[in-house]
Order: C-alpha cells, then structure tokens, then sequence
C-alpha cells in the first residue's frame, strides 16, 4: 500500500524498463545475440550501450522482416542473408534466424558413386564413423544406406 505521495513518486522514478529487455536477450557466441522482439532503435542503443563486444543480432523471421521495412532508409547494406545498419560508428549485422538452422524437410539425395564408395568402403573394413569423415557426410546418412543396401540385397535373395 502506498503511504504518501512520495511513495508514487519513489515508485514511477524507479521503474527500469532494462530487466524486461535484457529477459528478451540471449547470447550466442562472443559476437552474436538473439532478440526475442522487435527491434527498434532504443533497442539497439541499449544493446551499443550494454554489450559492447556484440554486432551480431539474431531476429525471428517476421521481427526481421518488419525491421527491413521500417528502418529500409537507415540500412547500409542490404543482401539476401543480411542486413547491416550503423549506429553511432559501429555497423551491427542484423540476421534473420531462419539462416542460422539447417533447413527442414527430407535431405538431398546421394549420387550413384556415393553410395558405392560407402559400400566399398565398408566392405573394405572401414567403420560408419571413419566412412562418414573420409567422405564428409553424416553418419546417419551412411547408416542409412548400409541398412538400405543390406536389406535391399537379402530380400531379393532366394530362400
């Protein structure tokens, strides 16, 4: 309960809007930071002023694209990846989050000599793990193609 005036007074100086803000900020790495927000100029002041070290912000995709067409005038460097806008001598990158995770859905597929060199090589002795660093795809992908080969090769043996 408030017991003055000064009591009101105490309390709407003393609000700081920065712990919700900093709640919104994740960090990534020594140089990238996620926003969780739309980012607006204030924002990005408070990020200069903060965490100095970062130029690297990370938005979801609709904040990102509301970011491009509000602040299109104030962007340096507009590509199809990023975007690069300067605030006080300092360029921040802006990036959508979308960029930075590994595209969903079904994987591409592997040529024919691929999956030959997978089959060679494992019957040469080699194991999944050393197939997948000589040929630079992933394990489960050579998983994959063992087991579909092994199961594709006894069905059509006769019993």
């Amino acid at each position: 309960m408030l017991q003055s005036i000064t009591d009101l007074q105490y309390l709407s100086f003393s609000y700081n809007p920065t712990p919700t803000l900093r709640s919104k900020i994740k960090i990534f790495d020594f140089q990238t930071l996620y926003f969780k927000g739309f980012l607006s100029l204030n924002v990005l002041r408070y990020i200069y002023k903060h965490f100095k070290d970062f130029f690297i912000i990370q938005l979801s995709f609709s904040n990102y694209c509301i970011f491009i067409t509000k602040y299109k005038n104030r962007l340096i460097e507009k590509n199809s990846d990023f975007v690069k806008l300067r605030l006080r001598n300092k360029d921040f990158i802006i990036v959508p989050r979308k960029s930075f995770r590994k595209l969903p859905g079904r994987p591409l597929s592997l040529n024919g000599f691929t999956i030959s060199s997978i089959l060679s090589l494992k019957n040469a002795g080699y194991s999944i793990r050393s197939i997948s660093q000589l040929l630079g795809i992933p394990k489960s992908t050579v998983h994959y193609h063992l087991s579909k080969f092994q199961t594709g090769s006894s069905s059509n043996t006769p019993t």
